[in-house]
């Protein structure tokens, strides 16, 4: 007798409910709103109300989300760990080798700046990569799951500040905040029997692009790789303010050794969230909850001093066609003294 396949995208409110209610942990609402296809059925709703189960300590600040994972950095100078810990799960990964380099932060909890993963560790930890910026300079330090020590990148005697790394196309990306970006085969290198720190290639030079405050690597939804730079000023008080982003896509070279900015005016049915995150785009298509053409952005300041006396202020969602600038979190008046920045977590399928 053939077996009928059950179509949960159509069940009754009623049944759903009834499953709604023997349900427990925040996993089993997620898998139930991914087979649930409809963006307005209950188990969507019932989802973003079990957002309170996530068990998340708020004492810390947390350096990177990436697959869904969360990463903090603890320790003393000289000698720090980095930890990863899924919110969904509860899995945590404590086994990672120390970053032995001397600390020149004053506060702990902002040697380490941000951390981005090459897969989803839920999935597989047998191809793992883990890129960490930390300390003042924003060096960066990589490392294979598995390896005893990290690899440290040298940019070749150059002082060079790091913004911001992501994966694309088999190779690390990185860009300093002066705009240059350049490539770093990371897999290959790691993966060589005699573990030797790679040489990075600037692919892009200084252009004639203004100074921005922050910048951020992001994959679009269509596959490309766009550069998103960040403007503000201080105000009397030195709180930021005039916030304005300008994106650009990144034309990499048909042999990878060069690479050239194209300015992007609209960024079409795409909303991206960058941050302390690894940056993220989403398709509206597939969420049509975000607002189109939009960046949603969050504070990734690193002065503990100045959130201490004003809160995280650096949030919002940027119109890039227009400009405007709504909020996405209003904290109540003085909750926001008390607040650490805050992070986007964007959870893979497979968490």
């Amino acid at each position: 007798m053939a077996t009928k396949e059950a179509n949960w995208a159509t069940l009754p409110d009623l049944a759903l409910c009834l499953i709604l209610e023997k349900l427990v942990a925040l996993s089993d609402f997620l898998r139930l709103a991914a087979v649930c296809l409809n963006g307005d059925d209950l188990a969507s709703k019932q989802l973003l109300v079990s957002s309170e189960q996530l068990s998340v300590p708020h004492s810390l600040r947390y350096s990177g989300s990436s697959y869904g994972w969360l990463a903090f950095g603890t320790g003393e100078e000289n000698d720090f760990e980095v930890t990863l810990y899924n919110p969904f799960t509860r899995d945590k990964i404590n086994d990672l080798p120390h970053i032995e380099k001397e600390l020149t932060m004053l506060y702990p909890h902002f040697f380490i700046i941000k951390v981005i993963l090459s897969a989803n560790p839920s999935v597989s930890r047998d191809d793992l990569y883990i890129v960490v910026i930390y300390d003042g300079m924003h060096e960066l330090a990589l490392l294979k799951y598995g390896q005893k020590s990290w690899t440290y990148i040298d940019f070749m005697g150059i002082n060079l500040v790091s913004a911001d790394v992501i994966f694309f196309r088999g190779l690390l990306y990185a860009v300093t905040f002066s705009a240059r970006i350049a490539s770093i085969d990371i897999i290959g290198s790691l993966n060589m029997k005699k573990q030797e720190a790679p040489q990075p290639i600037f692919i892009l030079q200084n252009e004639a692009v203004e100074y921005a405050k922050a910048e951020y690597l992001v994959e679009s939804s269509q596959g490309e790789l766009l550069l998103v730079k960040k403007y503000y000023y201080l105000d009397e008080e030195d709180v930021q303010t005039n916030f304005r982003f300008k994106v650009y896509k990144v034309v990499i070279s048909s042999d990878g050794n060069g690479a050239k900015l194209e300015e992007v005016k609209s960024l079409g049915n795409d909303a991206l969230f960058v941050g302390d995150n690894h940056s993220m785009s989403v398709s509206i298509l597939e969420f049509p909850e975000c607002q189109p053409d939009s960046i949603y952005f969050t504070d990734d300041g690193y002065d503990p001093g100045f959130y201490r006396n004003h809160g995280p202020r650096n949030n919002g969602i940027y119109n890039l066609k227009d400009g405007t600038i709504q909020n996405h979190y209003q904290p109540h008046p003085g909750e926001e003294k008390h607040m650490l920045p805050p992070i986007w977590v964007i959870p893979s399928a497979n968490f």
